[in-house]
Order: C-alpha cells, then sequence, then structure tokens
C-alpha cells in the first residue's frame, strides 16, 4: 500500500472518532426538558392558569465568597382550575443555577423555583434574572436574586 494514502486514511479515521465521540459527549451533556405532551392540556385550560409567587425579588444582603453557594426559594401558586406547568426556567448568567418543580402543579398547590448563586471569584454587588415560562399566565414570569459578595477577611 502507498504510504501517502496510508496516512490519509489514518488521518480520516482519526478525525472521524473525533468527531463521534465529541458528539457523544455533547448529546450526554444535554440539559433534560421535562416532557408536557403527555397532559394533554387544551388551550382553554392554560388560559385559565394563574400565578402568585411569595416574592419577585429575593436580596441576600451580604455574603462572604467562602460560602461558595446562597440559594432562596421562590413558591409558586396555582391560582386556577387547571394544571399549572413550569417549561423551563432560564437564568441570566452561569453564575446561577436554576432548579424548579418538574411535575404539574394542581389547582391550589405549590410548586418551587430554587435560584442558587455561586460566589467564588464575583466579589461585589450582583443582580441576576430568573426567567420562568410556564402553562399560567403570565407565561413569562421574571424573578431577581441581588446581593452583594464580600471578600473574606
Amino acid at each position: 500500500m502507498d504510504k501517502k494514502n496510508f496516512g490519509f486514511i489514518s488521518l480520516s479515521r482519526f478525525l472521524l472518532a473525533t468527531f463521534f465521540f465529541a458528539s457523544l459527549n455533547l448529546t450526554a451533556q444535554a440539559p433534560v426538558v421535562p416532557q408536557t405532551k403527555k397532559l394533554n392540556l387544551n388551550a382553554q385550560d392554560q388560559e385559565k392558569s394563574t400565578i402568585t409567587v411569595n416574592k419577585m425579588v429575593h436580596d441576600f444582603g451580604k455574603i462572604k465568597e467562602s460560602d461558595q453557594t446562597a440559594s432562596t426559594i421562590f413558591k409558586l401558586t396555582n391560582n386556577s382550575d387547571s394544571p399549572l406547568i413550569i417549561y423551563t426556567v432560564h437564568v441570566s448568567c452561569g453564575c446561577t443555577t436554576p432548579d424548579w418543580t418538574k411535575e404539574p402543579i394542581n389547582p391550589g398547590k405549590s410548586g418551587y423555583v430554587k435560584a442558587t448563586y455561586n460566589t467564588p471569584g464575583r466579589i461585589g454587588p450582583f443582580d441576576k434574572t430568573i426567567t420562568v415560562e410556564s402553562s399560567g399566565k403570565p407565561a413569562m414570569l421574571e424573578l431577581r436574586i441581588k446581593g452583594t459578595v464580600e471578600k473574606d477577611k
């Protein structure tokens, strides 16, 4: 076999294998989105859902960098006669990690959105938004966390 062809084939195999394993890695890290199609909510039921929140803004005040994280929970109550679904929660930066109720919230019941702010390397004031997308009214809800991270003395 010609050495030039052998080198090209080896390089092609290497690049193909690299692409394959990189694709697998990206697929494994993709976020899991809760399935909502199983519920079969009609448009009329979704329009009836209303949400109330115990607070729109949480002020952590002064927190230490060494605390590593600071968390708060926003309580969302379904004030309607149909299930409420939180589709997804977006944060304004990678410094905040969200968690939320993945199951439908029945009428009169409450769910949550938890926001965790990571403090290391973030000395100074912060003001971040958490956007909640749901089947209720309002369909998009903007929550905020704020505070000041202080350097340890």
